[in-house]
């Protein structure tokens, strides 16, 4: 079983994966890079998480390790 590790912006109606990665370090500079680069004025958040690949190379899992919302006051 292999792993790899996405990056995403959630806008409230939509999930568009931006980054996969296979190295946590770098997932994670993806994940930084776009809660810096902010929220765009309709993103609600930015999520960084992780896939299980079986062997037959299909997505067996997807969970979630960080979830960074944009609070709208």
């Amino acid at each position: 079983m292999q792993t790899t590790y996405y990056c995403g912006t959630e806008d409230g109606t939509h999930f568009n994966e931006f980054s996969t990665q296979h190295l946590i370090f770098d997932a994670l500079a993806d994940y930084y890079d776009a809660i810096n680069d902010g929220d765009d004025g309709y993103l609600e958040g930015i999520e960084l998480g992780i896939y299980s690949i079986g062997d037959d190379g299909a997505y067996d899992d997807m969970e979630t390790l960080e979830f960074h919302s944009f609070g709208k006051e």
